[in-house]
């Protein structure tokens, strides 16, 4: 029998959890993810038999301690996503022991699983719009040498300009990927 409140449909849900991986100056960005994943499960989702959920480090990580505060993030957060979302515009991120930025660290993760074969799907954004006369420069050049990183890779990532553009481009583009990945049938959840 369903748990207390667990309906038979979701029971039968595939659950998928995207991973939002970005500095801080892209809080419209994480706002407008966590809009456009909650329209998907009301359109999509009941129709195709799945449910998405993010996870971001200001919703679902605590004060703790740990080799180092982004590695207190990793564990937290986990290793155990289906698609990474990731964004930057014209700040890098704070360094860690492991990487320049705490966004490059979660890349970094989850590329050696993409590379190992572990499922993950990587989306990865950098906003173009103008930058101000305050802009760091030295900031934006990392976000440059990054973004040609990611390219060498093989990874085909997205410039927008502007929130607006980046909810047009990644409500299609996750759209797209959740029919092909899941438009041929329900699945039970595993």
């Amino acid at each position: 029998s369903p748990g207390l409140g667990t309906t038979d449909t979701e029971r039968t849900l595939r659950h998928i959890t995207c991973l939002i991986a970005s500095p801080s100056d892209t809080a419209e960005e994480r706002a407008v993810c966590e809009k456009i994943i909650a329209e998907l499960n009301k359109s999509l989702g009941m129709k195709l038999g799945f449910l998405l959920e993010t996870r971001m480090w200001e919703n679902d990580t605590r004060p703790a301690i740990g080799e180092y505060p982004q590695a207190v993030i990793n564990d937290q957060l986990g290793d155990d996503y289906d698609l990474f979302i990731g964004i930057m515009y014209q700040r890098f991120g704070t360094p860690t022991k492991m990487a320049g930025s705490g966004t490059e660290e979660e890349f970094n993760r989850a590329y050696e699983r993409h590379k190992n074969g572990d499922g993950v799907e990587i989306m990865f954004y950098f906003n173009t719009s103008s930058f101000s006369m305050d802009t760091d420069l030295d900031e934006l050049q990392r976000v440059k040498a990054f973004r040609q990183n990611v390219g060498s890779l093989g990874a085909l990532y997205q410039t927008y300009s502007g929130s607006p553009e980046f909810e047009e481009k990644l409500r299609a583009h996750l759209t797209a990927q959740l029919v092909e990945r899941y438009g041929g049938k329900r699945t039970e959840e595993t």
